[in-house]
């Protein structure tokens, strides 16, 4: 559910979408209708009453995000389409009803059941999709061998569908960078993830920096080095700790930015913030 809603949120912000073709500038709204939302919930519920029942609630049930990019036809009364965007989170939901957890890496047989009906879609249709699959549990290396294999790719699935492989595990996408729609779109993949490792980065700060007893600042530099978080994602999560009146940012000279727990700041007239500035500086 978290990932497919950062998904949302990357594919809605996007200002533009690499067609085969020409680039296509996303107008405000224009997600609105073009939006659908699919799970696997009665086959999970269907596998939980064959395995002693179950809450399907507390399960996966393998959730999808499918948009479409359109164009009029028939003087404006009907739309043909011009690509399909999926972003599906995969999970062995067999395993889930049996064992109550999933700990085996997607593979080259779990690859082919899930695009099928991607590819017999797009065959029919002959409309180019992109799929994104996100494996909480990685991928096997037979899948990482074959993405490059433009054969494997070309023969197995279709020349109207191209595939990003997301391991939620480390946030790494795999898919081949010779396929010039989904290199030319992958970015919405990769702010997805990004989103991830931000929130993640967020909580970091937060847990083991602000809230530590006795520490009241937290320099950017020591993120990066202690968490190996890149530093522009330090610095949105400084950003968003900010926004929240939780601390204040400060520029100290010789050790760079740092983020400061804000209690002085609500109490205190801005004539202090020298003298923290010239404590710092010592």
């Amino acid at each position: 559910m978290d990932y497919i809603g950062r998904f949302d949120t990357s594919i809605r912000e996007a200002d533009r979408i690499g067609l085969p073709e020409r680039e296509f500038t996303v107008p405000d709204g224009y997600w609105d209708s073009r939006n659908v939302r699919q799970n696997q919930e009665p086959q999970m519920e269907s596998l939980l009453d064959n395995n002693e029942g179950g809450d399907v609630g507390s399960h996966p049930t393998n959730q999808t995000s499918r948009y479409e990019v359109t164009k009029s036809a028939y003087m404006g009364l009907s739309r043909t389409r011009e690509l399909v965007i999926h972003a599906s989170v995969y999970s062995h939901l067999e395993a889930y009803a049996t064992n109550g957890f999933d700990a085996s890496p997607a593979g080259l047989d779990d690859v082919l059941d899930i695009v099928g009906d991607t590819v017999r879609e797009a065959e029919r249709q002959q409309v180019p999709h992109i799929v994104g699959i996100a494996s909480p549990t990685g991928w096997t290396d037979r899948v990482h061998e074959h993405v490059d294999d433009t054969e494997f790719a070309r023969t197995h699935y279709s020349r109207y569908v191209s595939v990003c492989f997301v391991d939620l595990r480390d946030g790494a996408l795999i898919y081949d960078e010779s396929d010039p729609l989904l290199a030319d779109n992958i970015e919405l993949f990769e702010r997805a993830i990004s989103a991830e490792r931000l929130d993640e980065c967020v909580s970091t700060v937060r847990e083991e920096y602000l809230g530590a007893l006795g520490r009241d600042t937290v320099f950017a530099e020591e993120v990066t080095t202690d968490h190996e978080f890149e530093s522009h994602v330090v610095k949105q999560a400084f950003d968003r700790l900010e926004s929240t009146g939780a601390a204040e940012q400060l520029y100290i000279e010789e050790d760079g930015l740092a983020l400061h727990t804000a209690w002085w700041t609500r109490d205190a007239d801005s004539d202090h913030l020298p003298w923290l500035l010239d404590w710092h500086a010592l």
